[in-house]
């Protein structure tokens, strides 16, 4: 296993993670248009009217709030094995390390 290898397997549950709350997001958005536009206004029941649109918005707010956090975590989490810095987003263009000048596309100690 390459470097690369291992820090794309190490945010693959963050991105994970992202996605899923930006179906949440979504969920709640949906929620909130088919709140709004979805029924005459002759037919809304007010209590439930407003309780969806909270509930719609907090989904909204919780999703993204979710995806954000972890996409930061992502990319601040990923360290280099060698110097142990933090390397953030890494480019497929980047061959290196740029702390230790370490290759991404080697071998981890231990692995084949």
């Amino acid at each position: 296993m390459t470097i690369r290898e291992r820090l794309a397997k190490q945010r693959k549950p963050y991105v994970i993670c992202a996605i899923v709350a930006n179906v949440i997001c979504l969920a709640g958005g949906a929620l909130i248009f088919t709140t709004v536009w979805g029924l005459p206004h002759t037919q809304r029941i007010e209590s439930q009217f407003s309780l969806r649109i909270i509930a719609g918005f907090i989904l909204s707010v919780a999703g993204c709030a979710a995806s954000l956090a972890a996409i930061y975590i992502s990319l601040f989490k990923s360290k280099c094995p060698r110097c142990g810095k933090q390397l953030g987003w890494v480019p497929k263009k980047w061959n290196h390390c740029h702390f230790c000048g370490v290759s991404l596309d080697s071998q981890l100690e231990g692995t084949k």
